[in-house]
């Protein structure tokens, strides 16, 4: 799992629907996404190298409170047109995450590293809607 949420750390940023604003165009959009991305890269990434349950669930607590923060980020955001459809699904995937996180912090205390085997549905949703991002031609990744 760890190694999924490094990877989709660029990705994860693409998304929300905020509430009437003028869309955003395509490279201001893009241009945001990848921003967000990089804020959250750093905190994801520090999950790969937890070795103690005490490492994990600080790690953990700063990576819930960093996707939430993106989550609102990405709420603010109005996509073009074109991704509307696509930048929804991102977000629920974006705010799925934020919550299983916090449920994985629960986990870690009371089970131990074991726990961070098992990959959060919001990262599926993540891979799909970002995927469907790019095929509409935006390079939010990397």
């Amino acid at each position: 799992m760890l190694g999924v949420l490094v990877a989709m750390s660029a990705l994860v940023a693409g998304c929300g629907g905020g509430g009437g604003a003028k869309p955003l165009t395509k490279a201001q959009y893009t241009a945001q996404v990848k921003k967000i991305g990089t804020g959250l890269s750093a905190s994801l990434s520090a999950l790969t190298t937890v070795t103690t349950k005490a490492q994990a669930v600080t790690a953990l607590k700063k990576a819930q409170t960093d996707v939430t923060s993106a989550a609102s980020q990405l709420d603010a955001i109005t996509p073009p047109a074109d991704v509307t459809t696509q930048q929804a699904a991102l977000s629920k995937g974006v705010h799925d995450l934020a919550d299983e996180l916090g449920a994985l912090t629960t986990k870690v205390q009371s089970t131990g590293l074991s726990a961070l085997s098992a990959e959060p549905k919001g990262i599926t949703e993540i891979q799909t809607a970002a995927a469907a991002i790019i095929k509409a031609g935006y390079k939010i990744s990397g």
